[in-house]
This record gives C-alpha cells, structure tokens and sequence, in this order.
C-alpha cells in the first residue's frame, strides 16, 4: 500500500483539530514557518497541506493576515417534509425572511425542462428566481419552473413573495402536490454560482432537481444549487415514531 502523501497527513491531522473544536470557526492557523517546525516539514509540503483545506473550504487565506477556519454553520434542509399548508417540498424555514425574488420571467421551455415537466418544447412556462439567505450569506440560489396553464393568472406571476409558500397556491388552483421525485449530483460551481454563494476555490455545489406531482400530472420543476460547504440534507423515511417521541 502506498504510503500517505506527507502533506495529505499533515492536512488531515489540522482538519481534526478544526473538526474537534481545538481550532474553533474564526481562529487563526498557525504560521508556516510554525507548521514548518512542529511537522518537520518543507515549506512547499506546508503550503501543499494548507491549500488542501482551502480546497475543502475549511480555511481561508488573507494574505498578510495568515489563514483562518472559515465560519460556515452547516444548515440543515428537510427533504421531506411540507413546505407550506399544503403539497410537499424542502422547508427552507432557516431562511423563509431571507429570500428575494431576484427574476420573474416567461420563457420557452428547454429540452431538459419539457422533459421533466412533460410539456412539448419551447412551450411557455413561469420562471421564478430567488435566493435564500442566513444572515448575509447567500446559502442557495433557487428557479421554479410552473407550466403556463397552471401559473396564469395567479399569484406565480406577480414578483412579491407567496407567504404560505407555492405549494400552497398550487393547491388552491386545484393542483395539490402528493409527491416529488429528486435529482441530486455534486459539481464545481459555474463562475456566477461561486460569486453569488461566495464559495472558496475548490468547494462544490450541490444541485437539485426537484419535479412535484398533483395525482395526474407534473406541476412544478425547482432547480436548486446550494453552496456545498455547510448544507446537509435530513430524508425522515418510514415509520419514525421512535424518532419523534420526545
């Protein structure tokens, strides 16, 4: 078996000092020349290790400063459980007063959109952008697609907020969500994605495609990209009754 790149060893051990609290969100690392002489190691083979955990997004460089553990509080996004009084979807509760319509568009749909809402393409569907955030980070940058037929008319098309949520809308227009089906990947952000979520070099997104389905047809597409440092997703699956029980 190979033996572990020195600076990956070195990476891993100030990775469990930051993941053990022993270097707590804010504090300083130490010096290279400090690192150089506690692990008896090359200058380059510090800064190896010290890059890895910038590519991690567990540090951030200030240059004349040092490096810092970054201060990114994991959010916790329920997967499964209603996001307004009616239908499903994800609670974005962590940030319901920090959303912000940015765009309300009309377009034509793609072959990727069609495809998921079943719709022929280039058909017109309600465009919704918004962003969520805790505090002043952006946290998700998030799109929802709604076919024409449905959005017309509705509450979907104005820019102001929907207070008790989509799902909640889409209900009252007879169109009450039962069920989703989630698409979930990793990738390296797009330039505009790194920007907007103030991601560090090297930290993925995580993408979500989410379809929501009355009892006969697709109603909604949610197109969510999350900064991948500092989110979890929680799925409560089954009979969980043990798990609630206080």
């Amino acid at each position: 078996m190979r033996e572990e790149s020195r600076y990956r060893q070195i990476a891993r051990t100030l990775r469990r000092e930051i993941e053990g609290g022993e270097l707590p969100p804010g504090a300083r690392v130490s010096s290279e020349k400090e690192l150089e002489e506690r692990f008896e190691a090359s200058r380059n083979t510090v800064r190896l290790a010290l890059g890895m955990l910038r590519n991690q997004g567990l540090v951030a460089s200030h240059p004349g400063k040092g490096h810092f553990v970054q201060r990114v509080l994991p959010i916790t996004y329920y997967a499964n459980r209603p996001s307004g009084r009616s239908g499903s979807g994800i609670e974005f509760s962590a940030f319901t007063a920090g959303s912000k319509v940015s765009e309300l568009l009309i377009e034509s749909a793609t072959p990727e959109i069609a495809s998921r809402l079943r719709t022929p393409e280039g058909e017109r569907v309600v465009v919704r952008r918004t962003s969520g955030y805790v505090e002043d980070r952006c946290t998700m940058r998030r799109t929802s697609y709604y076919p024409m037929d449905i959005a017309q008319g509705s509450p979907i098309m104005h820019p102001a907020p929907l207070p008790d949520g989509a799902a909640a809308v889409l209900a009252g227009l007879g169109h009450t969500q039962v069920g989703n089906v989630d698409e979930l990947q990793t990738r390296m952000p797009a330039p505009e994605e790194a920007e907007d979520l103030r991601l560090p070099q090297g930290v993925p997104v995580l993408e979500l495609y989410r379809t929501g389905y009355s009892e006969s047809r697709p109603i909604v597409l949610e197109w969510v990209v999350f900064a991948g440092n500092g989110t979890r997703f929680q799925y409560e699956i089954g009979d969980l009754g043990a798990y609630r029980r206080d």
